[in-house]
């Protein structure tokens, strides 16, 4: 987000704890840089890390295409090995198609703010330390230096008749002109950067959620961090195919995914209108026309919307065992009761005597 360029490589990890198989580390844009081809795919040919040798404090220039890497120092080749990444394990994410920061193309109105703010605190000092004008008086530096120490200085008129005065040569800056010149620059900021404004403005109490991130500037951030996210899609694209590749070829791990198979979220929570969220994926799943994993992608509700899906579905075969238990232990209980009565009733002791009697002629 500074540079606008990012760099991020993959090895193979040298260590057996049976953790990852690969090591992740994130280069310096500032020593680290990839050469595309100018044909019209533009794919990396080579990507270089420059570093330095720890006596001689030459320039080391680490290079690595898809299948070889080289140490060259200064005009020679002191190192070529080749790898089984089976791509170039530097890869280049980039913020924009221009390659730019998120603040560089409002550098000139970062410039003017500090320039104006600067005038205005230079406006105080200079009130402060103001000089004083003497007319028709003759004042020389002991006189000065008498005032400064008694605080007071007594004038007379001069003998020619004009007027004596002492004052102070001000110009102050309008301040109230001053601040809607900086608040204009920092407007145009926030706009071009696509920042939220933390003005605290006032609206009515009638404003939706909708007007309010409207109006506040929450759905331009919005809108650039989504534009970012394309970018970084493309890049990790390249990434996990690096990864991959090492994954494949470490021993004990048994791991069969394609680029294809792996989705790409981003851990950014998005919490507007969650609300007509909400309703968006009830009513869908509500309906017997779409199927519920389509509502789950659909309403935006959810950053990683197929692993929520997988989560709510598990969720729903849990209750339903859980619903099946209790209904089978309700119908045991009453199986188990009514099995109770049914015992009793035949246990019921012989009747003796003339009751006896009866019983056998009926």
């Amino acid at each position: 987000c500074v540079c606008g360029l990012g760099y991020r490589m993959c090895e193979a990890s040298e260590e057996d704890d049976g953790g990852a198989p690969f090591s992740i580390f994130t280069l310096d844009p500032r020593n680290t840089f990839v050469v595309e081809s100018s044909a019209y795919h533009h794919r990396p040919i080579m990507s270089v890390w420059v570093g330095k040798e720890p006596l001689s404090k030459e320039d080391v220039y680490n290079v690595y295409t898809d299948t070889t890497y080289f140490k060259v120092v200064g005009n020679e080749i002191r190192e070529e090995q080749n790898h089984l990444y089976g791509s170039n394990p530097i890869v280049e994410y980039r913020l924009n198609n221009a390659r730019m920061g998120v603040f560089e193309p409002v550098l000139a109105l970062l410039d003017a703010i500090n320039n104006v703010e600067s005038n205005r605190l230079d406006d105080i000092e200079q009130t402060v330390q103001a000089l004083m004008k003497f007319i028709n008086c003759d004042v020389d530096a002991d006189d000065i230096e008498e005032m400064r120490k008694l605080g007071a200085v007594k004038v007379k008129t001069s003998v020619d008749g004009q007027p004596s005065d002492i004052d102070v040569i001000v110009t102050n800056l309008d301040q109230n002109g001053t601040q809607i010149t900086k608040d204009d620059l920092y407007q145009g900021v926030v706009n071009i950067c696509g920042m939220p404004n933390r003005n605290g403005t006032k609206g009515s109490s009638s404003d939706t959620g909708a007007a309010v991130l409207l109006r506040d500037g929450w759905t331009l951030a919005e809108s650039h961090a989504k534009s970012y996210e394309l970018q970084f899609k493309r890049s990790e694209r390249r990434f996990l195919r690096v990864v991959l590749k090492i994954c494949e070829c470490a021993s004990g791990v048994d791991l069969d995914l394609l680029i294809r198979d792996i989705e790409l979220a981003f851990n950014r929570r998005n919490y507007e209108n969650i609300l007509v969220k909400a309703q968006v994926l009830t009513t869908m799943l509500q309906t017997d026309k779409i199927h519920p994993q389509l509502a789950f992608q659909a309403c935006g509700l959810f950053t990683d919307p197929d692993a929520a899906y997988k989560k709510s579905c598990e969720y729903v075969e849990e209750k339903q065992m859980s619903l099946e238990e209790s209904v089978l232990a309700l119908a045991t209980r009453q199986a188990i009761d009514q099995g109770g009565k049914v015992g009793s009733q035949a246990t019921v002791p012989e009747p003796e005597g003339d009751n006896a009697a009866k019983s056998a002629s009926a």
